[in-house]
C-alpha cells in the first residue's frame, strides 16, 4: 500500500502478510508509518494505491465498521471505550440491535452475552459496571473482549491489531495480556505494535521493521535480537 499526506510520503509500497494464528510484530521509529499502516488495515484510513486482501480477494474498507464486519478489530493505545457507558454497552456499541425487542433493549440478554465475551479474556466483573470505574488494565481487557465479540458476527479467523497495548501496564498485567494473546491465537491473528523490542521478540512469530515508510527487514522472532533490530 501507498499513502501520502501533503508534503509527506508516509507509506512507500509496504507489503505485509498475516497468516491464520500468527502474531506479527511491527516496529520502527516514530514517523516510520506504523500507525498509518494499522489504520489502513482497520479501515480508518484509505490507501492512495495498493490493496488489502483477505484470503486473496481484495476488499475496500470505507470505515472501521466495514473492517469489523470482516473480522478485523483494533485495540487502541489511547483506548476507545466511552467512560460513562457500562461495560456491556461498550462491548456491543453499534451492534445493540441484536438485543432490541419491540423497541426495548433487553439488558439482561445483553449482560449475559457480555459475560461470554469477558470470560474469553478472563475478566470477572459486572457487565453493568460503569467503565470509568475500571482500572486501565481492566479497560484494556474490555477493549479486547469487544474485538472478540466479532467472533459471533463474522465467519472465519479474526485479525486483532494491538497498538502499544503495554505502555502503562505493570509486569504482571503484561504477562496476563501476553498469555491471553497466545491462547487466543487459535481463533485470531495479531499485529502487535510496540517500542519495547524485548516484548516484540518475546511475543511475535515474525517481525516487520519499518523505516521512512518502507519495510527494511522481516525477521523470524526466534532469530531476532534487540541489537539487530535497532540497526
Amino acid at each position: 500500500v501507498e499513502k501520502r499526506y501533503p508534503g509527506v510520503h508516509v507509506l512507500k509500497g509496504v507489503d505485509l502478510a498475516i497468516a491464520p494464528g500468527e502474531i506479527i510484530g511491527l516496529v520502527g521509529e516514530n514517523g516510520a508509518g506504523k500507525s498509518t499502516l494499522m489504520k489502513i488495515i482497520y479501515g480508518a484510513v484509505q490507501p492512495d494505491a495498493g490493496s488489502v486482501l483477505i484470503d486473496g480477494a481484495p476488499v475496500h474498507f470505507r470505515s472501521p465498521r466495514d473492517a469489523m464486519k470482516m473480522g478485523i478489530g483494533m485495540v487502541y493505545q489511547e483506548q476507545s471505550l466511552i467512560p460513562n457507558l457500562s461495560v456491556m454497552e461498550n462491548i456491543f456499541l453499534g451492534f445493540e440491535q441484536q438485543f432490541v425487542h419491540l423497541g426495548v433493549i433487553q439488558w439482561r440478554k445483553m449482560a449475559q452475552a457480555a459475560r461470554v465475551q469477558l470470560r474469553k479474556v478472563k475478566l470477572d466483573i459486572d457487565p453493568g459496571m460503569i467503565t470509568s470505574r475500571l482500572t486501565f488494565a481492566q479497560r484494556q481487557l474490555v477493549e479486547l473482549a469487544k474485538v472478540l465479540a466479532l467472533e459471533e458476527r463474522v465467519e472465519g479467523h479474526l485479525v486483532i491489531l494491538l497498538d502499544e497495548p503495554t505502555s502503562v501496564l505493570s509486569k504482571e498485567e503484561i504477562d496476563l495480556l501476553f498469555g491471553l494473546v497466545r491462547e487466543l491465537r487459535r481463533r485470531a491473528s495479531f499485529v502487535f505494535v510496540s517500542h519495547r523490542l524485548d516484548e516484540i521478540i518475546a511475543l511475535s512469530d515474525r517481525i516487520y521493521v519499518l523505516k521512512d515508510g518502507t519495510v527494511v527487514d522481516v525477521l523470524a522472532a526466534k532469530d531476532a535480537r534487540v541489537e539487530t533490530i535497532q540497526k
